[in-house]
């Protein structure tokens, strides 16, 4: 007959935890986690530097939509002075 051997509850509970703590002490963990250390570190700068991009873009956008309405404002001025303008340069060009 063969046996149906099954490991006992405290070899089942004891194994996984020897392998948490033989991971927790290797070197490779250390190093391990101090490379996970820098790369957070160049996360936060990353996303710092995302944030400041969006508020220059943000700041170049309203400078852009500014100048924009100003060109407007202008052009309408100058089509305005063109229309006043308008018969006199005519008659000028009659009488030319």
């Amino acid at each position: 007959m063969v046996e149906n051997r099954r490991p006992s509850l405290r070899s089942a509970l004891t194994t996984p935890a020897q392998r948490l703590v033989a991971g927790a002490t290797d070197r490779r963990f250390d190093t391990i986690e101090a490379e996970l250390g820098r790369v957070l570190a160049r996360i936060d700068g990353l996303e710092h530097l995302v944030t400041r991009t969006g508020d220059e873009v943000a700041a170049l956008r309203q400078q852009v939509d500014e100048a924009l309405a100003f060109l407007r404002l202008q052009h309408e001025i100058v089509r305005d002075l063109l229309e006043e303008l308008r018969p006199t340069l005519e008659s000028r060009r009659g009488a030319g």
